[in-house]
């Protein structure tokens, strides 16, 4: 998703969700950090939103504050971090990381990739989160937000 108008409307659209899997890629060492890409599930569907290509990604500030739809976030910390950023909290979050902590304290590490029933990463490197991408206003690809356990399908 690449549009201002689009995002917006999305926005809206998912307040009456009662969960959503929630997203973030950024580049990581470089300060102020960039969002690049939020990354939006429900059961059925998946969005990634190109945040560099928006003017404005206050819009998901409602639906991140909403206590109504409990956002599903693998190390919830981070994402908080990111939109705190954009002073943007986040409420209701259910962080898959503290659930694998509290459910398996024992476990060689809480990655998404060892908790989870089925992988939900493609396996794609994170080379480029060292520098700020350009936008490309285009989505491609078979993309799966990592705090999830729903089947995903890209929707641009």
């Amino acid at each position: 998703m690449t549009t201002q108008q689009a995002f917006e409307q999305l926005c809206s659209q998912l307040a009456a969700e009662p969960v959503l899997g929630l997203d973030v890629e950024t580049t990581i060492f470089q300060k102020p950090r960039l969002l690049c890409t939020i990354q939006l599930a429900t059961p059925t569907q998946n969005w990634v939103i190109d945040a560099l290509a928006l003017r404005d990604v206050r819009p998901i500030g409602p639906l991140l504050a909403s206590p109504s739809v409990v956002k599903v976030i693998h190390n919830s910390s981070f994402e908080e971090a990111v939109f705190a950023e954009n002073g943007l909290p986040i409420a209701s979050i259910f962080d898959t990381c503290q659930a694998s902590r509290a459910s398996r304290p024992d476990a060689d590490g809480h990655r998404l990739s060892r908790g989870a029933s089925k992988p939900t990463r493609a396996g794609r490197p994170k080379t480029y989160q060292g520098r700020a991408p350009e936008p490309t206003g285009v989505v491609s690809g078979s993309l799966t937000p990592g705090p999830t356990f729903f089947k995903a399908q890209l929707v641009a």
